[in-house]
């Protein structure tokens, strides 16, 4: 069953209404099925609006917190600094202080931060953050690396 429905979804070039219709359908029912249970690994956000020195701060606790426990950094704050005219994130790990800068286009979240804060978590919890949806928000789940991998391979 599983397999007729993966070939329906993924290998059918039909664009009709009905194709359509039914592969959202099917799409929805795939993406309750991984995100359910993984419930509070779940990361959203917009884009806009990351002008204001806790913004910054406030996504790292966000997918901190979304590994369980696996990586907790501490003391975590952010600001612009006007002479360099970067944000700058800085917290503590065990003690040990750690300190990014980073551009930003105006008031949109800079994708640099997005990849240093992915691969960060990553190499410190062994959780990947897996997008969901991008379009205008971004919704993502903190996967155990592993699991985010086999996800992607499904997804590609």
């Amino acid at each position: 069953m599983f397999k007729m429905v993966f070939k329906l979804f993924f290998m059918s070039r039909r664009n009709d209404v009905a194709s359509i219709v039914f592969k959202m359908f099917v799409f929805a029912g795939l993406a309750w099925l991984v995100v359910t249970p993984f419930a509070d690994r779940v990361v959203g956000f917009s884009f806009e609006d990351y002008c204001n020195d806790e913004d910054h701060a406030s996504l790292v606790d966000e997918v901190a917190q979304a590994t369980q426990g696996a990586w907790q950094p501490e003391n975590v704050t952010s600001s612009f600094d006007e002479d360099s005219d970067r944000w700058v994130v800085t917290f503590a790990e065990g003690g040990t202080p750690v300190t990014w800068r980073f551009s930003q286009s105006g008031d949109n979240l800079s994708t640099t931060l997005i990849d240093k804060l992915n691969a960060h978590a990553q190499e410190r919890s062994g959780h990947t953050l897996v997008e969901i949806d991008t379009e205008d928000y971004f919704e993502g789940v903190m996967l155990p690396t592993d699991l985010a991998s086999a996800v992607r391979a499904l997804a590609a």
